[in-house]
């Protein structure tokens, strides 16, 4: 990620300190001028310290408005995978949270039933959260998430015998036309088919498989106005 500041803007008016991602998404992590007594209108480029925090300072603001040094512990933990596939019987398994500061706060929550988080709901800095996943009586495989240092881990559970489960059940496109993909999940040895049941829309691969896997369709242009 890369780090930076603003003179002016944010919330109040006096600045920010914000993140940019390598794919361009921009997040800003502070305003300055939250208190009375706050620094304002970063000025100086951010240095990183030895311990891997950065530090800068601002023009104005403070005690005596003449401006004031702040730090900024960079905060970052991430989650060594985001996804697993699981079979029908109930399990335990692990995520592994990586910090780059021992005192960097984190939470987990599951947000589906059927996962159960049974140690480590919030910690900080390096860490693991364990959970389990009760069985799957049913046929269709289920999908759930769970919400692990802000990032989303999905739980993709089997059924019994060969359900099927679409990731995505409908789609919005644009009237140009284009291509499109539905992932289909089963497990291994199952087998389906598909077919378009629409003329503006064409299977373009994987009309069959077996096992999860994906479909591709393209859809014609929509010249109607409505």
């Amino acid at each position: 990620n890369f780090y930076g500041t603003t003179f002016s803007g944010g919330e109040f008016g006096n600045g920010t300190l914000f993140r940019i991602s390598p794919s361009g998404n921009l997040t800003n992590l502070y305003s300055f001028g939250s208190s009375p007594t706050d620094g304002i209108n970063p000025h100086s480029k951010l240095l990183i310290g030895p311990d891997g925090t950065f530090y800068g300072t601002t023009e104005n603001g403070g005690v005596y408005t003449l401006g004031t040094i702040f730090k900024f512990e960079i905060c970052d933990p991430s989650i060594n995978t985001t996804s697993v596939i699981l079979t029908q019987v109930g399990t335990a398994a692990t995520v592994n949270v990586s910090a780059q500061l021992p005192n960097c706060p984190w939470t987990a929550v599951s947000n589906d039933g059927f996962i159960t988080i049974t140690s480590a709901g919030s910690s900080s800095g390096n860490g693991v959260v364990s959970y389990t996943v009760a069985t799957n009586t049913v046929s269709t495989p289920r999908l759930g998430t769970m919400t692990i240092a802000g990032q989303t881990f999905t739980v993709v559970q089997y059924g019994v015998g060969c359900g099927y489960l679409l990731v995505a059940t409908n789609a919005n496109v644009s009237a140009d036309g284009g291509s499109n993909v539905v992932s289909v999940i089963t497990p291994a040895g199952c087998n389906w088919t598909a077919t378009s049941d629409s003329s503006f829309l064409t299977i373009i691969s994987g009309s069959n498989g077996t096992g999860s896997g994906m479909v591709g369709y393209q859809f014609d242009a929509n010249t109607n106005t409505l």
